[in-house]
């Protein structure tokens, strides 16, 4: 005769209410589970201090002179020499009228009116003349390559800026507001 196996009636009842749960019960239950394990996870990372293993010591400092070459090799107040050199500003009959910097990739442009007074946009490393190439590009000039040396090329600030079209420029508002011409004086009226 074989042997029936038979379970308890709580563990029978049990098992009745486990299937009769949803999936969305099933659901809930994982993500309390995931809940619990990383509200552990905070309460260790707020109890278990966070540093170095074993005992920290500080490292030693250099006891030799410091290295001051370099301090002398740059001026960190005028960097157009940082190259190297003096600045030469370059002979060709070229007109700077606009810049584009692009300090983050290195790359730009300029708007340059070669010899002929024509304007033309070249981006850096573009041919400006035979020989002559944008190099880089700055705040209020650009480099040119030209036959291994670099010349530099400046905007004209020599005047004030032209005003294209629009109306006149507002006047400033600390400045003080033109005063009227004195009335002539009368002689005082006689009776």
């Amino acid at each position: 005769m074989a042997k029936t196996l038979s379970f308890p009636p709580s563990l029978v009842a049990q098992a009745a209410r486990l299937k009769a749960w949803s999936w969305q019960t099933w659901v809930e239950i994982v993500l309390l589970a995931a809940l619990a394990i990383q509200c552990s996870a905070l309460v260790w990372a707020l109890v278990v201090p966070i540093g170095a293993i074993g005992a920290w010591e500080p490292r030693l400092a250099r006891t030799g002179p410091a290295d001051t070459a370099v301090l002398r090799e740059t001026d960190p107040f005028f960097r157009a020499g940082a190259a190297g050199g003096a600045v030469v500003v370059t002979g060709l009959d070229l007109t700077l009228h606009g810049v584009r910097q692009d300090q983050g990739g290195g790359r730009g442009s300029a708007i340059i009116a070669t010899p002929d007074g024509i304007q033309h946009s070249f981006a850096v490393g573009d041919e400006i003349l035979p020989g002559v190439v944008l190099a880089a590009v700055g705040f209020d000039n650009v480099t040119l390559a030209r036959g291994g040396t670099r010349e530099q090329l400046f905007m004209d600030q020599s005047g004030p800026a032209k005003v294209v079209g629009g109306p006149a420029p507002a006047p400033l508002p600390n400045s003080s507001p033109p005063t009227p011409p004195a009335a002539p004086s009368q002689p005082p009226v006689q009776q």
